[in-house]
């Protein structure tokens, strides 16, 4: 009997050892690609095909990939998400059987290339049912993660297709992640480039133990430098494999525009110089980066926020901007600093509208001194929308030349490249600066004045715009004087012949109209009412020639007895004009009397106009 028990023991134990040799033929010598991928496309809703899946059984399991694609939405850039040419990893087998998470000694991913882009408004990296307007309302669970002693990744690349349809693709050229166990740290090493610009990223992270542990903040320091630009981030997050529920410190030094030019996935030409710190913040579809503090070209800025915002629902992404400006110039960011002992070159921005604009942006900047081509400015304020094929200005508040500028302007797309229309208002500015400013060394006049402008142009630049703009515009004093001589030429007076009038006479009121296209306008009217008499006058200007052809004339009832009121011809360049007798004319006499027809003004600025009392003051124009 004991015998009989023996000899059945014996075969039981012949066929376990013979079935599990051959249950490890078999696992060794199958290939189990196929059954996999249809598992796996099962369960994520797409086709997934695998070349080869083989498995060595072991102490250390041994497990090889080959030729793995996971396709992509329809419609989408290319026909798959993901691409992999090898990958091969070691797992410990007791670790699988007894251990909470498994033990990985070795993964190598060779050939790898994941495209991620929205198609149609949905994300390509969400399966299944999910919705794009879904979130992640669940805490990560890392608690089944396993622990890879050594990870290495070669030859792959990431591709991000932007809603513009712009490419942003970073190359992993050799990538390795380490630690000696899951109690003790994780070290990160990465080389590759990003849109083409040579990159390096270290990290030193905390234990696979402390990342099971999630959401609890899970501590980070990563180093990111390419060529002189550098950027560093340390703080936390509570889902590190999503790189979300981020806070912490980040740093940017980048002494030169190449980091902005691989950004933007496109050629720009900048000449930046910055540094920025700032607590940056990512939870879900917000990234922010608020306490803003660093230089552009060694001057000093200070941002409440930068802040984005992912769309959803088929919106675009949302990025609000505020930043205040100690010193930003312009000349040196777009043309470049300039040769040692060489003035700052002209600036010229491109008016390019993107009919795919995504981000929307939302800016708000404030510069207490701000320069551009030869313009200067003081305390100035922006505010303004770029979105598709438009921007917004709500906000233009600034002071130059004297004078204090508020505006609101918009801009459009049109075949001839950008068109933008702007009301512009011109605040107790300085009139002998203002003068000065178009190259009028001096001017008879003194005093304050006020403005309105409506402005329309059309260009590839701001430059072009400005040399082709139509502007249209009402210069209103109220109070100030003139120098009598300008009284007595404008209406012959005969004492003039035999002395010079010194002085300045009070001036009640000064109004001129003023249509000009291109830089060459028209003054109707131009009107002065002193004290010593009535001024009247029409005429033509060059801007950029800084030439000017001005018929003035007196209004007889309002001059004294030795006048001849005689109209009389300014001409030649604004700081060394010639004076000669004119003519009258009656049709200038009709126009004068007609100024909204002369020069047909918007009703914003017909209204301004109707306020100054010089309007109602009629006064015989000439012709020379």
């Amino acid at each position: 009997m004991f015998r009989r028990f023996l000899i059945i023991q014996a075969l039981l134990a012949i066929l376990l050892v013979a079935g599990g040799f051959g249950a490890f033929l078999f696992v060794k010598n199958g290939d189990f690609g196929s059954f996999i991928a249809h598992k796996i496309s099962e369960n994520l809703g797409r086709k997934v095909e695998i070349e080869s899946l083989r498995i060595s059984p072991g102490r250390w399991i041994g497990v090889e990939l080959r030729g793995v694609t996971l396709a992509n939405l329809e419609a989408g850039s290319h026909a798959d998400m993901l691409g992999l040419n090898n990958l091969r990893a070691e797992v410990n087998a007791w670790s699988l059987l007894f251990a909470g998470s498994p033990l990985v000694r070795s993964v190598v991913v060779e050939g790898m290339t994941l495209r991620l882009e929205k198609v149609q408004h949905h994300k390509n990296w969400h399966f299944g049912e999910r919705t794009p307007s879904s979130s992640r309302d669940t805490s990560p669970d890392y608690r089944r993660l396993p622990t890879i002693l050594d990870f290495q990744m070669k030859d792959s690349e990431i591709v991000i297709r932007t809603t513009s349809g712009k490419f942003l693709r970073t190359r992993i050229d050799q990538a390795n992640v380490s630690s000696e166990a899951a109690n003790t740290p994780v070290r990160l090493h990465a080389s590759g480039s990003y849109n083409g610009l040579a990159a390096t990223l270290t990290g030193d992270l905390d234990s696979f133990n402390a990342l099971r542990r999630a959401p609890q903040p899970f501590p980070v320091q990563l180093n990111l430098k390419s060529g002189h630009t550098s950027m560093a981030f340390q703080g936390t997050m509570t889902d590190p494999l999503n790189f979300d529920g981020v806070a912490g410190a980040l740093r940017l030094h980048a002494p030169t525009p190449a980091v902005f030019v691989a950004l933007a996935g496109e050629a720009l030409d900048l000449h930046i110089d910055m540094e920025i710190t700032g607590k940056f913040e990512h939870a879900g579809n917000d990234w922010k980066l608020s306490g803003i503090t660093g230089k552009i070209n060694h001057e000093a800025f200070r941002g409440a926020i930068l802040h984005l915002v992912e769309g959803e629902h088929g919106k675009p992404d949302h990025i609000r901007v505020d930043l205040a400006f100690t010193r930003l110039n312009l000349n040196r960011i777009i043309a470049g600093a300039p040769p040692p002992g060489t003035a700052d070159k002209h600036a010229d921005i491109a008016l390019k509208l993107d009919p795919k604009q995504d981000p929307v942006v939302d800016a708000r900047f404030t510069v207490q001194e701000l320069s551009y081509a030869k313009i200067r400015v003081a305390n100035s304020r922006f505010a303004g929308v770029l979105a598709a094929d438009k921007i917004d200005v709500s906000e233009v508040s600034l002071s130059t030349l004297g004078a204090r500028i508020t505006a609101q302007a918009h801009a459009q797309t049109i075949s001839a490249g950008t068109r933008i229309t702007a009301d512009v208002g011109m605040h107790d500015a300085d009139i002998d600066a203002l003068g000065r400013g178009f190259g009028v060394t001096t001017l008879p006049l003194s005093g304050r004045i006020d403005g309105r402008l409506a402005v329309s142009a059309e260009g590839h630049t701001v430059n072009t715009a400005a040399h082709q703009a139509r502007v249209s515009a009402v210069i209103s004093m109220l109070e100030g004087s003139v120098e009598k001589r300008v009284i007595e030429l404008g209406s012959i007076d005969l004492r003039s012949a035999f002395r010079r009038a010194d002085g300045h006479a009070s001036l009640t009121c000064l109004l001129g109209v003023l249509d000009m296209r291109a830089g060459v306008g028209q003054i109707a009217p131009l009107r002065i009412h002193a004290e010593t008499g009535t001024i009247a006058g029409s005429g033509h200007f060059d801007i950029f020639r800084q030439t000017m052809d001005l018929t003035i004339g007196s209004q007889g009832d309002t001059t004294n007895s030795f006048a001849l009121d005689v109209p009389v011809r300014v001409h030649g360049r604004f700081d060394n004009p010639d004076f000669a007798p004119a003519s009258w004319s009656s049709e200038g006499r009709a126009q004068m009397a007609a100024a909204d027809n002369i020069a047909p003004l918007p009703p914003a600025l017909r209204n301004f106009a109707s306020q100054n009392p010089c309007l109602r003051r009629t006064g015989p124009p000439a012709r020379h």
